[in-house]
């Protein structure tokens, strides 16, 4: 007796049935993985503002900021000589030649204090690991952290002074913050006062001056704002207290 066997055009629709089960499974697989990641992404936030918290503890509830230069500057940006070199003061040796805490040994170049100069000190005193300011989400940083390598020093995390930067993919901090240098930067501000989050990178991180931004809306104007660290679906907002939510709009905090 002949076996029966599948027809051409029964194969084919066995194909388009699994390629549209594929279609309709793969993104949501991918939102699963976004899910996961915010969730880590939290995690991280939440950690560092735990650190940040019992730094405060033992300096005048004052979280971690590297002192302005003598003439009083105070510039928060990177001020890298060239793409792809080493922060300002990464380099820390042994001998502390560019120790950011004493203006002797420094350079005109590096006496400029940086924002991610003053969180590495989370990492110096051991309140937190650079693996926690890297955004799992952000596909230019992901799986790439910093390794506390750097020519001959011993690898410690007290010889350096600010973040490494990666030629791939920056500077490995995927994070923004309240300026260390302003009044704003301690444990006696209002509860909930967003001091960090995810980073401010939209296509229009000035939301506060746009007219066409509307708080408590979801325009498309509102969208472009938020953060990409997220496809541009909102960010993780961390308050003084170390509490951490997830926010779709870019307006967020006290007033």
């Amino acid at each position: 007796m002949k076996k029966k066997a599948f027809t051409l055009i029964e194969l084919l629709v066995v194909v388009a049935i699994i390629a549209l089960l594929i279609a309709i499974l793969l993104p949501a697989l991918g939102r699963a993985r976004e899910s996961a990641r915010r969730a880590v992404c939290s995690s991280n936030l939440k950690q560092i503002g735990t650190g940040l918290n019992i730094y405060a503890q033992d300096n005048g509830e004052k979280f971690p900021a590297i002192p302005a230069d003598e003439a009083g500057t105070i510039t928060a940006t990177d001020v890298n000589k060239a793409a792809g070199d080493q922060s300002p003061w990464r380099n820390l040796n042994t001998a502390y030649t560019d120790d950011p805490f004493d203006s002797s040994k420094n350079t005109t170049a590096r006496t400029t204090p940086t924002v991610s100069a003053c969180l590495w000190l989370l990492c110096r005193n051991g309140q937190a690991t650079p693996k926690v300011f890297v955004c799992p989400s952000v596909k230019g940083k992901n799986a790439i952290e910093d390794d506390l390598k750097d020519g001959t020093t011993t690898g410690s995390p007290k010889f350096f002074s600010d973040f490494y930067t990666d030629q791939r993919a920056g500077a490995l901090i995927a994070y923004s913050f309240q300026a260390p240098f302003s009044s704003y930067w301690t444990t006696s501000v209002k509860p909930g006062f967003t001091i960090g989050g995810d980073e401010n990178n939209g296509a229009k991180p000035d939301c506060d001056k746009a007219t066409t931004l509307l708080a408590g809306t979801s325009s498309a104007n509102n969208i472009e704002a938020n953060s990409t660290n997220h496809n541009k679906e909102g960010q993780n907002l961390m308050a003084v207290d170390a509490s951490v939510r997830f926010v779709k709009n870019p307006f967020d905090g006290i007033n």
